[in-house]
């Protein structure tokens, strides 16, 4: 069968030429222009589709025969020459790269020479055969490699296999590459879900924390990207009950107001500190979230309230800090998670049953559709898009029976008519310092669909199961209390 190829000769170099055995060492490709050849296979049965897969890649049959008529070599390439091994040939109709290993001159009529006979085998780059920068072009253009066909296919797998990140030697030590954070700050107490599986061995305790967590973590988020989904989950718990002692008010006064916010004097027996968050509650009417300051011009304390909310209240109730008795609550209000550009962040006020969050420029205050109860384990899950959120809730519960159950809180989709827009960021953290905040298994990912009933598979799971579409991952463990000792390299 006749078929057409592209022939591109290995120049040999001239410096390389073995005056004794007449041989050249090194050549060169891509020095002359592939050029057309009519050739004749000699096995006209070749198996072009039969590939086999080993450690060492791809590998198709051979060796594939083909005949080259000294004619046709010596109309394109001229009479001093000769097919050679590690001439490089591309045959069109197989849509595959060979090389020559062998060439022979044949003799038929009249012991005349007639052909070439060149036995091929697959392309393979070798350290003696330099390539041009213009021949590697082309066979990127001409053929799709393996590492095209399979290669990001098989990182994924092996991380998903791997999760390295949650099994290093280092994942336990002070010396964790991913992050910074005070090890003695974690608690070892199991997490055992409703059919008795583990889910986490450990947690961090911000209470006893002497530092936040910083995640050596860097990301970009692009509206457009094939993964437009963004996936943050994790297990908290607030389990501290006197951050809910409420206090009466004697007095509400009124001190000043600016564009951002309204400042009050408040008279009150508890005991309050510059930058403490205090909610003030008169019955199920009023409910506002402010800061602990120092009032301007003044040597006592006030605290200072967002004007868009002072505006809303006002609406409500005109001069409402003037009407009734209000009660006064410490706000126990932490940061899930934030990064080094106020970029995207979460943050929790579970006295406010509220959650606020920022994904770029889409910004969503959430309030809890349900009372959840946040000094229980619970395990929260938010799907981002950059027009819309998806909240999923939910809680570890115990039945009359003593048995465990998972309670859906909350599942619900938000949509923004402001888009994100594209945003990175250089870190991550968890600024839960001096909190009640507990909190473990805190994974981010990326991915190409919405999240849906699949949450619960990253819900009951202590490692993860899509490690290569994680940006961050940390589920904190118990301290290995050997000596380290960095492994040999």
């Amino acid at each position: 069968m006749g078929v057409d190829v592209l022939w591109c000769r290995a120049t040999p170099e001239p410096n390389s030429e073995d005056i004794i055995l007449q041989e050249y060492t090194l050549t060169n490709i891509g020095l002359e222009c592939p050029k057309v050849l009519k050739v004749i296979t000699a096995n006209g049965d070749y198996q072009g589709g039969n590939l086999t897969i080993d450690l060492f890649g791809v590998n198709y049959e051979s060796p594939l025969e083909v005949n080259v008529t000294i004619e046709e070599w010596n109309k394109v390439y001229g009479n001093d020459t000769m097919p050679q091994q590690g001439d490089v040939v591309y045959v069109k109709i197989l849509h595959k790269l060979f090389e020559v290993k062998s060439s022979t001159v044949i003799y038929t009529i009249a012991s005349m020479p007639t052909y070439y006979k060149c036995q091929l085998s697959k392309y393979n780059p070798v350290a003696s055969r330099k390539e041009t920068d213009e021949f590697k072009l082309s066979i990127d253009e001409l053929t799709v490699s393996q590492e095209e066909l399979f290669g990001d296919k098989i990182s994924q797998e092996v991380a998903d296999t791997v999760a390295e990140v949650e099994t290093s030697y280092n994942h336990t030590t002070y010396v964790d590459p991913l992050k910074d954070f005070d090890l003695d700050s974690v608690v070892h107490e199991k997490l055992i879900g409703p059919d008795g599986n583990v889910i986490s061995n450990a947690y961090y305790d911000f209470n006893i924390a002497s530092s936040n967590v910083t995640y050596h973590v860097s990301a970009n988020y692009y509206e457009d990207s094939e993964r437009p989904h963004w996936i943050y989950t994790c297990w908290f718990r607030n389990p501290d009950n006197e951050m809910n002692k409420e206090y009466n008010v004697k007095s509400v006064f009124l001190y000043l107001k600016d564009k951002q916010y309204w400042y009050f004097k408040i008279g009150t027996p508890l005991r309050l500190y510059v930058g403490d968050l205090v909610t003030l509650k008169r019955g199920t009417l009023i409910s506002a979230q402010g800061e602990v300051c120092e009032l301007p011009n003044e040597i006592t304390h006030g605290i200072r309230f967002k004007a868009a909310d002072m505006v809303r209240l006002n609406r409500k109730l005109s001069n409402w800090w003037e009407t009734g008795s209000f009660k006064i609550s410490k706000s126990s209000m932490y940061s899930i998670l934030s990064t080094n550009n106020d970029t995207f962040s979460i943050d929790m006020a579970p006295d406010d049953k509220q959650l606020r969050v920022t994904f770029g420029k889409f910004k969503k205050n959430v309030t809890f559709t349900k009372d959840p109860d946040f000094t229980k384990w619970t395990y929260m899950c938010l799907d981002f898009t950059s027009k819309t959120l998806n909240v999923i809730l939910s809680q570890l519960m115990v039945d009359g029976n003593g048995k465990l159950f998972m309670k859906e809180m909350m599942n619900k989709e938000y949509k923004s008519a402001v888009s994100s827009g594209n945003f990175g960021f250089e870190s991550l953290s968890l600024n839960g310092l001096g909190s009640m905040l507990n909190i473990r298994n805190i994974r981010l990912y990326e991915n190409e669909y919405p999240i849906e009933n699949k949450y619960k598979m990253d819900m009951f799971s202590e490692v993860t199961r899509n490690a290569s579409k994680l940006i961050l991952v940390d589920g904190p463990n118990v301290a290995d209390g050997k000596n380290f000792i960095s492994p040999a390299r």
